[in-house]
């Protein structure tokens, strides 16, 4: 059922899903992000239940490569651990409720500077997911911070295997194989922990959000 990370048999059933994450986002890094390719396009028994609904994007042909957010429910009741906040079942119901509308709002927007949703997926008792265009990592990930429940070891873990990787054989990544191969103990993707912005990139990314923000506020004609 799924993958060894847990994905639903649901997405597996349409999708390739790479077997470790690439990627953690969202608040505390509450969503995991997979590669994955789709096996099949979209069909009509899968958009009567919400799939590739609410203004979604162009339906994924077969092969199409896609990154799947997937948002553990379990984990969004333990956003908050203020002595002041809410109790776990109205944490989680809160986050989550946050969460589906931001992606449907996200799903309903076309804007090169904005992500592309290419399908919501239906809900199931223990996950939520979108589908949408592939995606390297988060702004946060940019910035060397690795938390959530998909990077099993990290921050911490991803910070001592790279001091400690001058003296280790092969860094920690294994040997030869691609650089999207995981670290040892489910941390971040050696390409993720090499990765830095260059300020080419940090100066192209300011004026994608400054773009979008400005089309976000143009009424439309």
């Amino acid at each position: 059922m799924g993958n060894q990370q847990g994905v639903p048999a649901a997405i597996t059933k349409r999708y390739h899903v790479a077997p470790t994450p690439v990627a953690t986002a969202g608040p505390l890094g509450l969503w995991t992000v997979f590669s994955a390719t789709a096996k099949l396009p979209h069909d009509k028994d899968h958009k009567k239940h919400g799939g590739g609904g609410g203004g979604g994007g162009a339906a994924a042909a077969t092969g199409d490569p896609v990154s799947i957010w997937i948002l553990k429910k379990a984990h969004a009741s333990k956003v908050d651990a203020s002595p002041n906040a809410p109790r776990p079942k109205e944490q989680r119901a809160q986050v989550l409720a946050h969460l589906a509308a931001a992606a449907k709002t996200l799903s309903r927007l076309r804007h090169p500077a904005l992500l592309r949703v290419v399908e919501l997926l239906p809900d199931t008792s223990n996950h939520v997911a979108i589908v949408t265009e592939p995606v390297f990592c988060s702004l946060a990930n940019a910035l060397k911070r690795y938390d959530g429940p998909g990077f099993a070891a990290g921050s911490a873990a991803a910070a001592a295997s790279s001091s400690s990787s001058s003296s280790s054989p092969g860094g920690g990544g294994g040997g030869g194989g691609g650089t999207s191969s995981p670290t040892t103990g489910g941390g971040p993707p050696d390409a993720l922990r090499e990765f830095s912005l260059s300020p080419f990139e940090v100066c192209h990314g300011m004026h994608q959000v400054a773009e979008a923000l400005r089309w976000s506020r143009t009424p439309p004609s």
